[in-house]
């Protein structure tokens, strides 16, 4: 059965140019915060908290202080091709 409904979104951006919107999330038992420039709400969500570029830029660097990106994993080597053996050719 598909029913049809109407949803009401609210788009929210922030007050002033150059400012951003962020979430406090969970992540592994910490709080996170998601950055976006605008969110659409639905009818009863609460507003996001505003920030400047300058907190943005150093909540993140607060944040890659105490969580460095891992190390990429090394790529394996290739294994090595299986010897063709023609038996026509002796």
């Amino acid at each position: 059965m598909i029913q049809e409904e109407t949803v009401t979104l609210r788009k929210q951006t922030p007050e002033a140019p150059n400012e951003w919107l962020y979430e406090v999330v969970e992540e592994n038992g910490e709080e996170k915060r998601e950055f976006k420039p605008f969110v659409y709400l639905g009818k009863n969500a609460e507003p996001w908290p505003e920030c400047t570029e300058q907190e943005r830029q150093d909540w993140q660097a607060a944040w890659n202080e105490t969580h460095p990106e891992p190390e990429p994993e090394p790529e394996p080597e290739p294994e090595p091709s299986p010897e063709v053996i023609n038996p026509n050719n002796e």
